[in-house]
């Protein structure tokens, strides 16, 4: 009798368990979402406001610079991302997550966020000579030292 009690009640457990995680799961994955998108648009916003055309028109018809205009505005774009990114590394380096599991999935999101686009923007704009003296200024931080940057996060150093 009590090995059927027991049977029964390990099924309602399960069952209690199963019905938690349906409910639990979806939150945790908006969370995990609002993480990488909310926590990290600022950083993202200098990218997708890149003076796209403008600069990349003066490259193509074979200006080694791009206009005045255009110039600023790239300086502004990696400005604004060096300086998004790097308050946003400074930030999320301070806090801790101690599941090994949460935090690597924390970080990856964050990486497929930011690096991909971080990535085409470096790309088609780190060689347009927007700067006569200045380029390693606002050209200082490559894909692979954001990834790294980025794996540094939620360590608590």
């Amino acid at each position: 009798d009590t090995e059927l009690q027991d049977t029964l009640f390990e099924g309602e457990l399960t069952n209690k368990a199963s019905l938690l995680n349906d409910v639990l799961e979806p939150q945790f994955q908006r969370a995990l979402e609002a993480f990488s998108t909310e926590g990290w648009s600022l950083v993202c916003e200098h990218l997708e406001n890149a003076p796209e055309a403008s600069a990349t028109e003066h490259v193509r018809s074979g200006q080694k610079t791009p206009s005045a205009e255009a110039g600023k505005n790239l300086k502004r774009s990696f400005e604004g991302f060096n300086m998004e990114f790097e308050a946003s590394i400074r930030l999320w380096k301070s806090l801790v997550v101690p599941d090994p599991e949460l935090r690597k999935l924390m970080i990856a999101r964050v990486e497929q966020r930011v690096v991909p686009a971080y990535r085409t923007f470096y790309d088609k704009f780190s060689r347009v000579q927007f700067s006569k003296r200045h380029m390693d200024t606002y050209v200082r931080i490559t894909p692979a030292s954001a990834t790294e940057m980025i794996g540094e996060i939620l360590s608590g150093s």
